[in-house]
């Protein structure tokens, strides 16, 4: 017994050290299990779903109080989206201050079957941005893999669509579905076209 509190003293020294050294401390102790840590009304105004981290996505019918859960376990989601028709969800996981899951996810949730239909690893802690294109066909993402990156993936089978490197931040669809921007860290706006990938625009003067 003396044995397993040493070792369990020891182990919560060193993270704290560690943690200390990180300057991750306050975030690490102030975050709790079971806490809702994101949430957002579907598009019909009729459901609203949250993440409860380390266990489930929920999502309460706001008429008659039925509630469906769909299990993903992981440690906090930073945001929640529905696609502008209400098909799927989309949440991504990990942040800067994160132990749990340090690399960063983007999971999509079918609303019709409540299962996990992509699962796809960032690169990164903090997922900058994504969207869902406004027919629910697509959806785009930014962050790290081996570079900076956004992708695009075709709903719902998850391929590939298209594929940007060097670049890392938010993301956007036009409201008519034929453009995407997206920001660099060289101060501008990047607008392409979704069919064909062709730059249509570099907007700039935005370090001033």
């Amino acid at each position: 017994m003396k044995i397993k509190i040493i070792c369990i003293l020891i182990f919560y020294t060193f993270t704290f050290s560690w943690a200390k050294n990180k300057n991750i401390t306050r975030s690490f102790i102030s975050f709790k299990r079971n806490t809702i840590c994101s949430m957002n009304f579907s598009p019909d105004s009729k459901n609203i779903s949250c993440y409860v981290s380390y266990l489930n996505l929920l999502t309460f019918n706001l008429k008659n109080k039925n509630e469906k859960k769909v299990k993903i376990n992981i440690a906090r989601s930073t945001n929640i989206k529905y696609s502008p028709n209400g098909k799927y969800i989309g949440l991504n996981f990990g942040t800067i201050t994160e132990f749990a899951d340090p690399i960063g996810r983007i999971i999509i949730v079918s609303t019709k079957t409540k299962k996990v239909i992509i699962d796809k690893k960032t690169g990164v802690r903090y997922t900058d941005g994504f969207d869902f294109s406004p027919n629910d066909k697509f959806f785009i993402y930014s962050g790290y893999l081996h570079k900076k990156q956004i992708i695009i993936l075709s709903l719902p089978n998850g391929r590939i669509v298209s594929k940007f490197k060097g670049y890392n931040g938010p993301v956007k669809f036009s409201p008519c579905g034929k453009f995407f921007a997206y920001t660099t860290d060289k101060f501008t706006i990047h607008i392409r076209a979704v069919k064909t990938g062709r730059l249509v625009r570099v907007l700039r003067g935005h370090s001033k």
